[in-house]
C-alpha cells in the first residue's frame, strides 16, 4: 500500500518529490521471471541489482519503465540470477497519490519479498 508515510525523494532540485514503495526480491533459482504490477494510481517501475540509491536512480539499474505510457497495470519479464538481491522500486508519479498496490511474480521457483521502504 502506498501512503504519504512512504519515503519521498527528489532526483534533483528542479523536480518535485516522489513517493516510492521499495521491495527487496530474493531469487533462489535463476531464470525468467514475470512481474505483474497493479495499482490504483500512475507509477514508474524500476528493478535494481543489489541496492537502490534514490539520489542516483540509474545506479545498478536492471530494468525500468519510465516511458510516456504511465502504468496502472504493467507486466514485464526479465532474467534474474540466483543469490542476487534485486530491489523493485514503484514510484508514484503524483505526490498526492495514495492507494492499493499489488505485485505478482511468477517464474521457475518461489521468490522472497521484503518491504524495505
Amino acid at each position: 500500500m502506498l501512503t504519504t508515510n512512504n519515503p519521498t525523494y527528489s532526483e534533483n532540485c528542479h523536480r518535485k518529490n516522489h513517493i516510492d514503495t521499495i521491495v527487496e526480491v530474493e531469487v533462489f533459482t535463476m531464470g525468467l521471471y514475470s512481474f505483474l504490477v497493479n495499482s490504483s494510481f500512475n507509477l514508474y517501475i524500476s528493478l535494481h541489482k543489489e541496492y537502490y540509491d534514490p539520489t542516483s536512480t540509474t545506479t545498478n539499474l536492471h530494468f525500468k519503465h519510465y516511458g510516456p505510457c504511465r502504468a496502472y497495470k504493467f507486466q514485464f519479464t526479465t532474467y534474474l540470477q540466483s543469490n542476487i538481491k534485486y530491489i523493485l522500486v514503484m514510484r508514484a508519479i503524483d505526490l498526492e497519490s495514495e492507494g492499493l498496490l499489488s505485485v505478482l511474480i511468477t517464474g521457475p521457483n518461489n521468490v522472497s519479498l521484503k518491504s524495505i521502504g
